[in-house]
């Protein structure tokens, strides 16, 4: 009867602990998903400068706008790790832009140690496509219209970090 009540109280106590590891990690793990759209906002403003520049449409800035809309509303609902995913995608989509239409992509903009550390055991490109057609069916739209659109929508509003 002590060993039950030894092995319960154990698995209590690792219960608790995880549970507040578990609490403990979302504000840190929200403040790096909160980067990874900050970081990839300014990778589709360049893509969209060089798009409107040399306006070689391919469609990878619809999809990577779409990826980052997507992105910023599992961010608001708390889904940090997804959101970091879609962000993600969104900005290899905008290098995709930034190189058709005669750029290059900035060490500023490539991705950093931190940012590859929190995208270990992402979804594949494919899966990431399917999951944002899933959730917002035709959410890519032209993209001629879209170089002059208000992105407000993916922009996080001015605070104190």
């Amino acid at each position: 009867m002590k060993l039950q009540k030894g092995i319960i109280a154990l698995f209590l106590f690792i219960g608790f602990g995880l549970s507040t590891l578990t609490i403990d990690a979302q504000p840190a793990l929200r403040l790096k998903s909160r980067r990874v759209l900050k970081r990839t906002t300014v990778a589709l403003m360049v893509a969209r400068n060089h798009l409107r520049k040399h306006r070689n449409f391919t469609g990878d800035f619809a999809r990577a706008v779409a990826h980052q809309r997507y992105a910023f509303r599992l961010h608001k609902r708390g889904r940090y790790p997804r959101a970091i995913y879609h962000s993600r995608r969104a900005r290899l989509l905008a290098f995709k832009v930034i190189k058709a239409n005669k750029g290059t992509v900035g060490r500023d903009m490539q991705f950093n140690k931190e940012e590859n550390t929190v995208s270990k055991g992402a979804p594949s490109d494919d899966e990431l496509d399917k999951e944002l057609e899933k959730e917002m069916p035709n959410s890519s739209s032209d993209e001629e219209k879209l170089i002059d659109e208000d992105l407000g929508d993916i922009y996080f509003a001015p605070t104190k970090e």
